[in-house]
């Protein structure tokens, strides 16, 4: 009986030892489930990341492009300003001219106002000498209208 009593412990050992190989296995299945889904999250987040990477590169190669047409246009904006600075200042060289003109001219016109009125002081000198010699000659057509009426009363009488 001994070695019945001794194989009901050792299969009773046997058994809780194949309860604890057990709970020990579904504790490992379930790490592995955890593991598994731990690393299903880890490969969606990788894929999601690698998503936004393929986004954020055609981003960059987009600003890029566009920053090159900036370029460009800065370029072309520059040439602009340029020839619109070289025009101004060409301008600014004639108008320059003209006001240097404008003032000669003005300088001009004052001198010949200036002459115009000495001409109107000779010309009113000039038509008050010709209102004396007129008056003059009025006298003198009538000392010389006496004259010959003396001369013709001396010459008749």
């Amino acid at each position: 009986m001994l070695p019945l009593l001794l194989l009901a412990l050792q299969v009773k050992e046997l058994d809780e030892l194949c309860g604890a190989q057990q709970n020990s296995l579904e504790d490992a299945e379930e790490r592995y489930r955890g593991l598994q889904q731990e690393h299903d999250q880890l490969h969606h987040t990788a894929l999601a990341a690698k998503a936004q990477l393929v986004t954020a590169q055609a981003q960059l190669a987009e600003a890029r492009s566009q920053r090159e047409e900036m370029h460009a246009d800065l370029a072309a904006l520059t040439s602009q300003a340029s020839a619109l600075q070289a025009e101004i200042d060409c301008r600014d060289e004639k108008m320059g001219g003209l006001e240097a003109a404008a003032e000669q001219a003005h300088s001009g016109l004052e001198a010949a106002l200036g002459r115009l009125r000495e001409l109107e002081g000779e010309q009113q000198q000039l038509e008050a000498r010709v209102t004396l010699l007129q008056e003059e000659n009025l006298e003198l057509s009538t000392e010389v209208g006496a004259g010959r009426s003396c001369w013709r009363h001396f010459c008749t009488g």
